[in-house]
């Protein structure tokens, strides 16, 4: 065999080697798709990957007053929510305050605006209906939640859009979902003076995370990495951060309240969810840890993770929440709403004297 033989044999091998690679990696990868491994919560939610990092954006704000309703169509369920003139999914928010009026103003995120359920099974809505039924008709509970949204968020919507209006009270709600975002997003840095706002940039190799399940098995398995393209030590250093930053947040809030007159509270609430296993998955429950922080700032703190635990159990979980999506079923937010209904009488009492101040 002459030279130039053995050199067509070699390249003949090598491609033939690089076939083998190619269809073994193939099949790989349509055996981890069937199976259903590795496979991301909007995948699994929307049938789409959506990048847990996000480009930069020309606005502030995640509301929209140009579009008059919103549909949120998942694998589970589909709700139509309908927007006030500011973009807020709750009625209509006067300059000037009726007289006798105590306006409760909600923040929070999807769990808050009610996704999974008619708007009208929204907790906040079945707070308003509670009220009602103790005929206490002078309160009016706005919701400010928003899908997507987070305490940073929250914060500046208030300050420059909110604030105006003529608060009582003002109710901010975080979740175990606000770590997460904090790991993507950042904290208050996200906003520029110019009105934009950037987030943290996504890590070169997201590029290939997104398309092929096996190099999430390669990165999740061999690297140690998680969901937020970390390793799970950079990730858990980057959740206890993003505790102390919302709870700065908070803080924030809080003392802007303070100076405009206005009560407040911090709700930490868990997920239904978050009770579909034997055992808490790692991180379920951090931000709890969130509550002591802010105790010891003398921020008043509703932690409802017990009232939920009364309540909901890994038999019957699915009666609250969706299984797949994980947000709360009309049962589950009416369960939240009692919680918070219990724990604001109990804290703030309740009365229509204008002269009573709830501090």
């Amino acid at each position: 065999m002459n030279n130039q033989e053995n050199s067509t044999r070699i390249k003949r091998l090598f491609v033939f080697g690089l076939w083998i690679v190619g269809v073994t990696l193939l099949l790989l990868e349509i055996t981890l798709r069937i199976m259903g491994r590795y496979e991301t919560l909007s995948e699994k939610v929307e049938g789409r990957y959506a990048s847990f990092y996000q480009p930069c954006t020309d606005f502030w704000f995640l509301i929209d007053s140009l579009t008059t309703e919103y549909t949120d169509t998942k694998s589970e369920f589909s709700f139509t929510y309908k927007k006030n003139a500011i973009g807020l999914f709750t009625n209509e928010i006067t300059q000037v305050k009726p007289p006798g009026k105590k306006r409760i103003l909600v923040f929070g995120d999807s769990f808050t605006q009610g996704i999974g359920a008619p708007q009208d099974s929204s907790w906040p809505a079945v707070l308003q209906k509670l009220f009602y039924d103790d005929g206490l008709s002078c309160y009016e509970v706005y919701n400010a939640g928003v899908g997507g949204s987070d305490p940073f968020f929250a914060y500046q919507l208030f300050k420059e859009k909110l604030l105006r209006y003529h608060w009582d009270e003002v109710l901010f709600v975080v979740n175990g979902t606000d770590i997460n975002e904090y790991v993507g997003r950042g904290g208050l840095e996200r906003f520029n003076a110019d009105g934009t706002t950037c987030f943290r940039k996504a890590p070169w190799f997201e590029f290939l995370y997104a398309r092929f399940r096996i190099v999430r098995c390669v990165l999740t398995e061999f690297f140690n990495y998680d969901y937020t393209l970390h390793s799970k030590k950079e990730s858990q250093q980057l959740m206890n951060e993003g505790v102390e930053k919302i709870a700065q947040v908070i803080q924030l809030t809080k003392r802007l309240c303070d100076s405009n007159d206005i009560a407040f509270c911090a709700i930490v609430h868990p997920g239904a969810a978050d009770y579909s296993h034997p055992t808490p998955i790692e991180g379920t429950f951090q931000i709890f840890d969130i509550v002591k922080l802010l105790q010891d700032s003398l921020v008043t703190v509703f932690d409802l993770r017990k009232g939920f635990e009364q309540h909901i159990n890994m038999q019957n979980f699915e009666e609250y929440a969706w299984p797949i999506d994980g947000h709360l079923k009309s049962k589950g937010y009416a369960l939240f709403a009692k919680i918070v209904c219990e724990k604001h009488r109990t804290t703030f009492g309740w009365s229509c004297d204008s002269s009573v101040v709830v501090h």
